[in-house]
């Protein structure tokens, strides 16, 4: 069986059509948009404060992941850095170690 890999692309929101091109391009059909809030770094000591600072500070972002080949996930870190050369965007590449069930 052949190895799989969980694949994550974060960016600001106005890229998520870019990505999804980009994934299709790589012939995926298959994946999921996330949009959260994130900020880059959290300045603030008091911790308890920093859901606050994130609502008002934070950008809005977009998580779009999948799961593929490592093949498809070294093609995939290609076309981005190729395409999206000159944004702001993060890949987080992680093996998938098992698949569990529970219901269905």
């Amino acid at each position: 069986m052949e190895k799989k890999f969980l694949v994550k692309v974060i960016s600001n929101k106005e890229n998520v059509g870019k990505i999804i091109n980009i994934l299709t391009l790589c012939n995926i059909t298959g994946f999921y948009v996330k949009y959260c809030k994130g900020i880059k770094e959290l300045k603030e000591e008091d911790y308890s404060k920093a859901y606050q600072v994130i609502k008002e500070e934070g950008e809005d972002i977009a998580i779009v992941g999948t799961v593929v080949s490592k093949k498809t996930a070294e093609k995939i870190e290609k076309s981005l850095k190729e395409k999206l050369k000159n944004e702001d965007w993060k890949l987080l590449i992680v093996p998938v170690l098992k698949v569990k069930v529970h219901r269905v």
